[in-house]
């Protein structure tokens, strides 16, 4: 499957809409590493994700793929 952003399909990651560190030590992985906390993204997209505010394009692809936002 290619990136949900931009469509790259060479190398995908998987990027945590709601940041691993965010979960407390009593967390499942299966719900850290659950469906609805993930997003397939290529490796520029993902540093964006992670790094650059989440508004605009992303916040409208979460809408669009029915995942929920995290907001801090």
């Amino acid at each position: 499957m290619p990136c949900a952003k931009c469509g790259y399909d060479k190398h995908v990651e998987l990027a945590h809409i709601k940041p691993i560190s965010k979960f407390g030590d009593e967390s499942k992985l299966s719900d850290v590493n659950s469906e609805n906390n993930v997003i397939q993204l290529c490796p520029n997209c993902h540093w964006e994700f992670d790094n650059l505010p989440r508004s605009g394009i992303f916040t409208e692809l979460l809408k669009n793929l029915g995942k929920v936002e995290y907001n801090e």
